[in-house]
């Protein structure tokens, strides 16, 4: 073969080799830029694990509002009568667990803690948070004897006679009574040819308000509502202004 042709041939060979090392450069780049979104990945989900929540001390607590973890920790709580931990209970650092109400769509709960050596339990209790009393109001001029009959949620509060002074008020059954509900009441006073019933629900967002009368009829003041305080985390873990 001739000096020309070999040095050819020569040149093909290197051109040729040098796209193939070409190629596995690029190859090398897509993996590390792969391996380096792997590694973003891991990185944001330890850095969710180090997020420092904080305290939250309004009374009435959505479930679903929780941080996640501490969200969890309530849900497992409620769905297998218990939740154990050997560890931090971060529940009871992000709500004052002892006097908040915890809600799940209708229903409420209360936490409730126990200590076993370096494990600790958390319960979460079904309950029917208290509320005011209710009172009857005379604003007729007379003295008058009214047969009142109270339910929360069908079952009976007060079925009793109450006598009451005109532009007086009484209060009706017990004060540890009044719970969180739905409410029916019937009220007949003979003196003043009443008679009427009515009904109405009870939450943290709407109160009771007196049941009222006069000569010509039997009435509801009103009822109270408010907007009560909820607590709500950001996903950087800070307490939302309520």
């Amino acid at each position: 073969m001739k000096r020309r042709d070999l040095l050819a041939a020569a040149s093909i060979t290197t051109v040729l080799t040098a796209g193939c090392l070409s190629g596995s450069d690029n190859v090398n780049g897509e993996q590390s830029e792969d391996n380096s979104s792997a590694d973003d990945d891991e990185s944001a989900d330890e850095n969710s694990d180090d997020i420092e929540y904080e305290r939250c001390d309004a009374r009435f607590v959505h479930i679903s509002a929780l941080p996640d973890p501490a969200e969890e920790e309530a849900r497992r709580a409620i769905e297998d009568g218990e939740y154990e931990i050997d560890d931090r209970l971060l529940l009871s650092e992000v709500v004052n667990i002892f006097t908040a109400v915890f809600i799940d769509g209708p229903t409420y709960y209360s936490g409730i803690t126990e200590h076993d050596g370096d494990e600790m339990r958390l319960l979460m209790e079904e309950i029917r948070p208290q509320t005011q009393p209710l009172t009857l109001q005379n604003y007729a001029d007379k003295d008058v004897t009214a047969n009142v009959r109270i339910e929360l949620d069908g079952d009976v509060l007060v079925d009793e006679s109450v006598e009451i002074e005109a532009s007086e008020a009484v209060p009706l059954g017990d004060d540890d009574q009044y719970r969180f509900g739905s409410y029916y009441a019937e009220v007949k006073i003979e003196e003043l040819e009443l008679e009427d019933d009515m009904s109405w629900r009870v939450n943290e967002s709407s109160h009771h308000s007196d049941i009222s009368f006069d000569e010509q009829s039997l009435f509801r003041e009103g009822q109270e509502h408010s907007s009560p305080l909820y607590c709500e985390w950001t996903d950087d873990g800070e307490v939302r202004p309520m």
